[in-house]
């Protein structure tokens, strides 16, 4: 696919302070509508490669008026407009499962699937019940665009500080110009291995390669062949 085939739309590009101006209406009309290719049927998509700024994972933090994507706005807004409250724990969960369902055909989805908070639905028994689905098509959706992400590495940030081991000391990531920090593997591969952990994977398989992952063992392209391991194994069974 390569960077230049992602294209991004336009109201998730900018300063935190306009994407939360713009963006939330485009999540408003997917709601009411339930699809986004409607809810984006009047805004533009812009190639990757000739938007600017860092693929931002998690924020806004301590970013400031430069811009960039803004992937965490994708999964954030969605959840925050999708609660309907404490008594309709269900109902909500499953207006953002179809959602999110609708979005993994987009290539710009599946980059925002890697933003925003880890915990996508609210706990109840009919989110356990479904959540092995939706894990494990959104797993599928990051491994079909796992090989691109890889190749992005360079670009992905955040406007906290990330964490990595090198060299057994702690790294807390590069400072931007501009505010944040850079955010490479094995930061922006965090949803993967969350959604590992939604699809029912042992945790005793899972902790070594996240492990090994945040100590600098284990490239994204070693993580990503386990992981689809695990997926053709599920789907199998």
């Amino acid at each position: 696919m390569g960077s230049s085939s992602f294209r991004i739309p336009e109201p998730l590009c900018g300063t935190p302070c306009a994407v939360r101006q713009q963006w939330p209406g485009v999540v408003r009309k997917a709601i009411d509508t339930g699809s986004w290719a409607a809810a984006l049927s009047d805004v533009r998509l812009l190639p990757l490669d000739r938007v600017p700024g860092m693929l931002i994972l998690e924020g806004p933090g301590e970013l400031r008026r430069k811009p960039h994507v803004l992937l965490y706005e994708l999964m954030d807004e969605l959840g925050n407009l999708t609660y309907m409250g404490r008594r309709q724990i269900d109902a909500s969960n499953e207006l953002r499962t179809r959602l999110i369902l609708d979005g993994l055909g987009y290539s710009w989805f599946c980059l925002g699937l890697l933003g925003g908070a880890d915990v996508w639905m609210i706990q109840s028994r009919s989110c356990r019940r479904e959540g092995h689905a939706l894990a494990f098509n959104a797993l599928r959706c990051l491994m079909n665009c796992w090989t691109d992400f890889i190749g992005l590495d360079q670009r992905f940030g955040s406007g906290m500080a990330t964490f990595r081991i090198r060299g057994g000391a702690a790294d807390f990531g590069k400072r931007l110009h501009g505010g944040g920090f850079a955010a490479p593997w094995p930061t922006w591969g965090k949803r993967a291995f969350s959604l590992c952990s939604d699809l029912g994977i042992d945790e005793d398989l899972l902790r070594p390669l996240r492990m090994g992952a945040l100590h600098g063992q284990i490239d994204p392209a070693t993580a990503g062949q386990q992981i689809t391991q695990w997926l053709d194994k599920f789907e199998r069974s």
